[in-house]
């Protein structure tokens, strides 16, 4: 089983098996050279006759192991190979590392001194390969691959790398995504709580401590009846009490169950309780809601020396202070994520599809139409598709726009708890807190926008940058 897994992680990972890279309309005359110079030589990388020959030797052990397994790593050899070659001579500016916090500083110093500045896709060339198989030399088995490019084909691929900019921002784009890529979330929280991007970090916090709990706060009973018929049980089976962990897998969301978690958490795991403390709002009755948000906000408390918490804890007081806006109160999933300051950790059974409520309230948004309207639209369809993430993100904007700004950020911060890849989400969320003043909060956003929107250069970010960064100058 394990020899299989490994053959498939590094299909996936690069993309590539022993007969891509065959293409028709090549010659022999590779193999020709490759016979007549190479075939005693080690692994490495060689040129001559108008190609460069990439060749890898794996040796097989005693051992009884599927070929498949050799072959593997092999290819996964010859794909380090192209990739130091055809990236070496990329150029990377250092300049502005040193501003870089130490967490993120570090990675960065790691990618530059392995040489993995720059992920090249061996996909992307076009090849042959020439040997792909067990073989005997001096007495020993190796299995060898061997794969060979024109020299063209080289010039072609250096030449479009030439164009590349490697900088610091590049840098810190690829450890962001390396991180998401591989579900590394304990490290984009050290990022993110560096940059000073606090919702960012509870998020992905959220998920940390989400592969341990249940942390739906938010889930549709089959029955009425079905919840009171589950907490009788539990509470009946008193072993259960002292298991916090295993009602919450019962009973989502159970106030009693994320109460003994967090009393029972020591100092170093504040995130952690800021984490349970949001969840648990959903369930803490109206009447008892000021005093939650108050254990909420001593928790923030604690980190608030670290950039932008004493503004973020500003911009929660202010929500808390708010009341919802009375086209809302009829809308449980609204008013619940409200209650919950945007942070409704809702049941993935629950409908994320657009539907024709959204695309009317879109439809009637870009031609301007009465806001009135549109939130009506949005509303319904926040009700049919409590998880489509733009219709959030585009009740937000209307909330912008009516100037409700504090409910503005509970519906991007809800949008981003759904889709925390949305760029312009997070845009969204900085463009409320410089409206409401918050600059350094909001400068921490510009400058991790500045980034990440490198490559997909969003008009509408671009634009929410400059805003801030202006404002900041003044």
């Amino acid at each position: 089983m394990k020899n299989f897994l490994l053959i498939l992680f590094f299909i996936s990972s690069f993309g590539f098996c022993s007969d891509v890279y065959v293409y028709a309309g090549l010659n022999n005359s590779a193999y020709i050279t490759y016979e007549a110079l190479f075939t005693e030589k080690q692994s490495g990388i060689y040129s001559k006759d108008g190609f460069v020959f990439f060749v890898a030797d794996i040796k097989i052990s005693g051992k009884r192991v599927a070929q498949q397994v050799y072959e593997a790593k092999a290819m996964i050899r010859i794909n380090q190979l192209v990739k130091k070659f055809f990236t070496e001579d990329i150029l990377v500016e250092k300049l502005g590392v040193e501003k870089l916090g130490e967490v993120i500083r570090n990675k960065v110093a790691k990618l530059i001194s392995t040489d993995n500045v720059y992920d090249f896709n061996i996909a992307d060339l076009r090849g042959q390969v020439l040997v792909n198989d067990p073989q005997k030399k001096d007495g020993k088995r190796y299995y060898r691959y061997v794969f060979s490019v024109t020299d063209d084909e080289v010039n072609k691929k250096k030449n479009e790398l030439s164009s590349i900019k490697i900088d610091i921002n590049f840098l810190v784009h690829r450890i962001f995504q390396e991180a998401l890529l591989n579900d590394q979330y304990q490290d984009l929280v050290s990022f993110y709580l560096e940059l000073g991007l606090w919702e960012n970090a509870i998020n992905f916090q959220g998920e940390i401590l989400s592969r341990k709990l249940n942390l739906v706060n938010y889930y549709h009973s089959v029955t009425p009846l079905t919840e009171r018929k589950i907490f009788r049980r539990v509470l009946a089976d008193a072993g259960q009490l002292s298991k916090p962990d295993q009602i919450l897998k019962e009973l989502p969301g159970n106030i009693e169950a994320l109460n003994t978690i967090i009393n029972n958490l020591d100092k170093q795991h504040t995130l952690d309780k800021v984490v349970l403390q949001f969840t648990k709002l959903v369930a803490v009755p109206e009447n008892n809601l000021g005093k939650s948000y108050r254990e909420l906000n001593r928790t923030l408390d604690e980190v608030a020396k670290v950039a932008g918490m004493k503004e973020y804890l500003q911009v929660l007081e202010g929500i808390q202070k708010q009341k919802i806006s009375r086209s809302f109160i009829d809308s449980d999933v609204i008013k619940n994520s409200f209650n919950a300051l945007g942070h409704l950790r809702m049941d993935k059974s629950l409908n994320k599809r657009k539907n024709k409520f959204f695309d009317d309230a879109v439809l009637l948004f870009n031609q301007g139409g009465e806001k009135n309207k549109i939130r009506h639209l949005l509303v319904k369809s926040i009700n049919e598709s409590p998880r489509h993430a733009d219709s959030w993100n585009y009740l937000g904007a209307i909330m912008t726009a009516e100037n409700l700004l504090y409910e503005a950020v509970v519906f991007h911060t809800q949008a981003y708890l759904l889709d925390s890849e949305n760029l312009e989400t997070m845009a969204n969320l900085a463009d409320c807190y410089l409206r409401l003043g918050k600059k350094e909060l909001a400068m921490n956003y510009a400058n991790y926008l500045v980034i990440m929107n490198g490559r997909k250069k969003s008009n509408f970010v671009n634009k929410v940058i400059n805003k801030i960064k202006r404002s900041n100058k003044l």
